[in-house]
């Protein structure tokens, strides 16, 4: 009988506790670093691709939202598919595979700024949330941290470690180590449709039932998915900051 484990403060728990199961797929990542894409990916790889739900939350619940909320997960079907932010040290103990997705730390600070704006504090100033993201002093902590404790674990048979870049520039192919990766058919006659509905175009018209509830500006929650596009809004100050942190925990 797999083991129970409950979840206290900022731990994964839940008061009802949690029973991982060994199917179970975790889409691990660091806020704006591709999950929404991911989530959609592999729900048009299980499903007929009708995009039915309500929210994608209903049928790949954030994992630890739902046990912090108290919802019993043990209804869902097998596989379970779950959102999480958690870093390596919270999860790895459960049984499962996890998909990482990294993505360029300046494009997730850029993007992440945005949302905070959007869904946090609408008075955020950017030179103040760099300050704060550069120190962890934000949502889920520090981006430099999260990815500094999965990318030791990249060559794990139960991990496959993937860069948002290579989602954006090449879908096709790591739809294909994806499907592998989970066991899920990726049928020839099919991937025109769920490359199609994968793209930025296609979720954006679908994209409340993506963002997170009551949004506090009138800013996107899928925006252009774009690379580099913290090129236009860095200064030289600014990064150089980033590369001498970043130096701290990747050398």
């Amino acid at each position: 009988m797999p083991a129970t484990f409950s979840v206290q403060n900022r731990t994964p728990s839940g008061r009802r506790g949690f029973v991982p199961r060994p199917d179970d797929i975790y889409i691990a990542t660091y806020p704006r670093s591709g999950t929404s894409l991911v989530q959609m990916l592999l729900y048009q790889l299980t499903t007929d691709g009708e995009v039915g739900f309500d929210h994608i939350s209903s049928v790949m619940p954030f994992l630890e939202r739902s046990l912090r909320s108290g919802e019993s997960l043990e209804s869902l079907g097998s596989p379970r598919i779950f959102k999480t932010h958690l870093p390596y040290r919270l999860v790895s103990r459960w049984p499962g595979k996890y998909i990482y997705v990294a993505r360029e730390g300046k494009d997730v600070l850029l993007s992440y700024f945005h949302m905070y704006r959007d869904y946090v504090n609408p008075g955020t100033a950017f030179p103040t949330f760099f300050e704060d993201f550069l120190a962890g002093r934000v949502q889920y902590g520090s981006w430099f941290q999260h990815v500094a404790g999965w990318e030791p674990h990249r060559g794990d048979s139960n991990v496959l470690y993937l860069h948002y870049e290579d989602l954006v520039s090449e879908l096709d192919r790591q739809a294909e180590k994806i499907a592998e990766f989970c066991g899920f058919p990726f049928p020839p006659d099919q991937r025109a449709r769920i490359l199609e509905r994968c793209s930025f175009a296609s979720m954006r018209q679908h994209e409340r039932k993506f963002a997170p509830e009551n949004p506090r500006s009138e800013g996107s929650f899928i925006r252009r998915g774009q690379v580099g596009g913290w090129k236009d809004h860095f200064t030289n100050e600014q990064v150089a900051a980033f590369e001498q942190t970043a130096r701290l925990y990747f050398g």
